[in-house]
């Protein structure tokens, strides 16, 4: 056990020795021993032996050297005063004269010099001398401060603040913990208790003692109780530092030279003695799998050893489940696989196959069809069916969301890059997906700006976020789709070639409907589920004879109009198509608002897709193709309209304008 000597002057006080001595057993607990020594009891020969001494005043040192063994391992009392007491000190009125009331004037003294090191400086601190109280010279002063002393504040001063005796400081508890060499777990956290409930003038002291001690909990935390087996070896093969597991693991002893050789399998030592760095390395011990690691350390260009880690298989399935959880949380996942497919056609077959082929590899993959066919269905199966599959899936919309905002969702940006930006910047869905695989859908919509930025990604596998300089190396698989010809697109220059066959590696056409007719019933019974036993034989006939235009996407909006109104749209029953009344409005050169209203409620039923509407370009497009010339600018204020109206739902980013309940239900009351 240590000893501490406390030196004081005398015994005057010993209530305020009594709780000074207190803090110190609070403090330092059973590991050390308290004895207090005072000055003016020791001899001549008197001699003070102990591991630490804590001298009250620095003006005994001259007195106690000739007492002292080890004069270095003395430490001057610092003090200070509880937090709890600050708030009602700051409350007295600015540049107020202020009693310091203690035992003895040279008490008062200290403590007023403390309180000006701590900061307290707004008002006139006064230290209390019994002689000038009694020629009246504080009678005027109307507030005093006292440490546990109210007895001696003069009778005519009511506003009396009692401060409790003086506490310990912390940089005289911190320099005896050194000295005792303490620097343990239940000594730092009794210390740090104690400084939160003191008030300190040494910020940048006390500061650098907490950044130290988490740095220390850290290495504690995370290196030496880490899952992982860590260890580092010299130039020379010895081991020279390793945690808990690496000792359960290969028995490693602190106190022996054996090189690394003595500890280890063949197999790892075999491994450990390759000059260069090794990555991922599966080993076996004891019969289980290990993903081994070591990465040289070098200073001023000298290989001073190895730093090596080993992971066990059942850890990393650990974090791989977490990390598919937390991937499911944020949504980067992919829900879709190919058994979620339905089919019997032999062609939506060969695509499956090509597709599961594709996907085994790690080319850039385009896939081909027309709008509503199950491309980003088949975009999340090869995902799922590929290596990276437990890593994220970031889908996006291309045609959903306007060229700026594209541009900054794809590559991301940095604080600052443009107004609007969030205050710490933004990963863009690139970086999101890294290790895992994106989907841009629509590519054939991206601007001829996007074009070259696309290129580079495709390219160089690097991105650049908006106002950064900085080059990102990611690793990503690219999916992209489409609905259009692009290589017509390039022949038309509306798509750069350089660009098209660097995403034309592997091609994949997702056949329509109309081409495997074998598949729409199957696709129709699974969207009605139990309301498929009453489609009766004719409609059958007539869902089979239809050329679905909108494909899948179509088909479903067809069987939820069926669950619910127990009969097929009125398109099968013979009624004039849309297209031909737009032809006749037009003729007649009068289009309403309501008529515009109604057909972008047809447009989103037929593609009602949960969480996948469509985007205004998209919108703007086929109003096009329904004989509508509606601007964007005009289109945003129909869509602000039905949505107060409740009829859509203009959702953000690749979310695209959706119908709602009652939209639909208007569509059907029509």
């Amino acid at each position: 056990m240590k000893k501490i000597e406390v030196v004081y002057r005398n015994r005057f006080n010993m209530d305020a020795i009594l709780y000074l001595e207190g803090i110190l057993k609070k403090i330092f607990e059973e590991y050390v021993e308290i004895e207090n020594c005072f000055v003016d009891e020791l001899s001549n020969d008197s001699q003070v032996n102990a591991d630490a001494y804590i001298v009250i005043d620095k003006k005994l040192l001259p007195e106690l050297k000739k007492h002292m063994f080890i004069f270095k391992n003395a430490v001057i009392m610092t003090r200070s005063a509880r937090k709890e007491h600050l708030p009602k000190i700051l409350k007295i009125p600015k540049n107020t004269d202020v009693l310091i009331v203690n035992d003895t004037l040279q008490s008062a003294e200290e403590m007023v010099y403390m309180f000006y090191e701590l900061g307290i400086g707004h008002v006139n601190f006064i230290p209390y001398d019994e002689k000038l109280e009694m020629e009246g010279f504080y009678d005027k002063i109307e507030y005093a401060i006292t440490p546990n002393e109210p007895q001696l504040v003069p009778k005519h001063i009511k506003n009396v603040i009692n401060t409790g005796y003086r506490e310990i400081g912390f940089d005289t508890l911190l320099q005896t913990m050194n000295i005792l060499d303490l620097n343990n777990e239940r000594v730092n956290y009794n210390l740090i208790r104690h400084i939160s409930s003191i008030i300190e003038p040494l910020k940048d002291f006390q500061i650098n003692y907490f950044d130290s001690y988490l740095k220390e909990q850290m290495l504690n935390e995370y290196v030496y109780d880490s899952d992982s087996s860590i260890f580092v070896i010299d130039s020379e093969s010895r081991v020279v530092y390793f945690n808990k597991k690496a000792k359960k693991i290969f028995g490693f002893n602190q106190n022996s030279s054996a090189p690394v050789e003595h500890y280890v399998s063949d197999e790892i030592r075999n491994e450990i003695s390759k000059p260069e760095n090794i990555s991922k390395q599966m080993v076996s011990i004891d019969g289980l799998n290990y993903i081994m690691n070591k990465v040289s350390l070098v200073a001023a260009e000298q290989k001073l050893g190895y730093f090596v880690t080993l992971q066990d298989e059942i850890v990393i399935k650990d974090m791989e489940t977490s990390l598919n959880r937390k991937l499911k949380e944020r949504g980067l996942f992919a829900k879709y696989n190919f058994n979620s497919i339905i089919y019997a056609s032999s062609t939506m077959k060969q695509s499956i196959d090509l597709a599961k082929k594709a996907a085994l590899t790690d080319y850039t993959i385009l896939i081909s069809g027309e709008s509503g066919t199950g491309k980003e269905l088949f975009a999340q199966s090869i995902h799922n069916y590929s290596e990276r599959s437990n890593m994220p899936f970031v889908g996006v919309n291309c045609a959903a969301l306007p060229e700026s905002l594209l541009e900054s969702e794809l590559f991301g940006y940095e604080e600052g890059a443009f107004t609007g930006a969030r205050k710490k910047g933004k990963l863009g869905y690139f970086e999101q997906a890294n290790k895992g695989t994106i989907f841009l859908d629509e590519i054939g919509d991206i601007s001829p700006k996007l074009q070259s930025g696309l290129l580079r990604v495709l390219q160089e596998r690097q991105i650049m976020r908006i106002g950064s300089d900085k080059v990102i190396d990611i690793d990503v698989r690219i999916i992209a789709a489409t609905n259009k010809d692009l290589l017509q697109e390039v022949k038309k220059e509306n798509f750069r070639n350089d660009l098209y066959y660097r995403l034309n590696v592997l091609q994949i056409l997702v056949p329509p409907l109309r081409n495997r007719k074998e598949d729409i019933l199957l696709i129709f019974e699974e969207f009605t589920g139990k309301d498929y036993r009453n489609v009766s034989s004719s409609d059958k006939k007539r869902i089979l004879n239809y050329d679905w235009p909108g494909n899948v996407r179509e088909l479903e909006s067809c069987a939820l109009y069926y669950k619910m109104l127990k009969k097929l749209p009125p398109l099968f029953e013979g009624s004039t198509m849309l297209v031909e009344n737009r032809k006749e409005i037009l003729k007649n050169g009068v289009i309403s608002i309501n008529e515009v209203k109604e057909q972008i409620l047809k447009l989103l039923m037929d593609n009602n897709e949960i969480g996948h509407g469509l985007g205004r370009t998209e919108l703007v497009r086929m109003l096009k193709m329904s004989y509508m010339n509606v601007s964007d600018v005009k289109l945003r204020k129909i869509l602000s309209d039905m949505q107060k109206e409740g009829l859509v739902d203009i959702g953000i980013g690749r979310q695209g304008t959706r119908i709602t309940e009652k939209g639909l239900q208007k569509l059907i009351v029509k």
